[in-house]
C-alpha cells in the first residue's frame, strides 16, 4: 500500500514539474502592462464624470463623485471630497507607462503617492507604490462603471464604486 501511495506521489510531482512552467508562462502572459492602445483606452474610458462613494473605509462609506477632466493629450485629472479631505488623481503617460499620481490633504498633507501601473488583468490596471511600497491599487472600468480599489500590505483598505450620472 505504501509503494503505491510513493508511485502516486513520485507521478502527482512529475506532471507538477511538466506543466507547472507553461502555467506560470501563462500567467507572466495576462500579467503584462497595458499597450500604448491600452493606455489610451484606460484613459477614454474613465474621462468624464462620475458618480457614487467610496463604499468601504476605514471611517465608513464615504461621498465620492468626481469628473476627470483632460488636461494634456495622455493626462486625466480628478478631485473627490469625501469628506475630511480632497483627493486628488492624475492619470498620466510618462516613458511609455500609465502613472497615477494621488494626493489626500487628509490631517493637511501635501505629500502625493506616485505609482506605476505593472500588470493589466482582465481590464484591471493595477498600479504600484514603490514608496511605499506596500500600496498598490486597482482600477476597473467597465462600460457605466469605475471600480478602485485599494490595498495596503495585500488587505484590502478603500473600495470606491462609481457609475455615470
Amino acid at each position: 500500500m505504501r509503494s503505491r501511495s510513493t508511485a502516486r506521489a513520485k507521478i502527482f510531482f512529475l506532471i507538477l514539474r511538466l506543466i507547472l512552467p507553461t502555467l506560470l508562462e501563462a500567467r507572466e502572459a495576462v500579467r503584462q502592462p497595458p499597450t500604448t492602445e491600452g493606455r489610451a483606452a484606460f484613459l477614454t474610458a474613465i474621462e468624464g464624470p462620475w458618480a457614487g462613494q467610496a463604499r468601504v473605509t476605514p471611517v465608513g462609506p464615504r461621498p465620492y463623485d468626481m469628473t476627470f477632466v483632460r488636461t494634456a493629450a495622455n493626462r486625466l485629472e480628478g478631485e473627490a471630497h469625501p469628506g475630511a479631505s480632497t483627493h486628488y488623481w492624475t492619470f498620466y503617460e510618462e516613458e511609455d507607462t500609465l502613472q497615477l499620481r494621488f494626493l489626500s490633504t487628509f490631517a493637511g498633507n501635501r505629500q502625493p503617492l506616485f505609482l506605476t501601473t505593472t500588470t493589466e488583468e482582465d481590464g484591471t490596471l493595477v498600479f504600484h507604490a514603490s514608496s511605499p511600497d506596500f500600496l498598490e491599487v486597482h482600477v476597473a472600468p467597465g462600460g457605466n462603471a469605475l471600480t478602485m480599489k485599494i490595498f495596503l500590505r495585500g488587505k484590502p483598505h478603500v473600495e470606491i464604486y462609481l457609475t455615470r450620472p
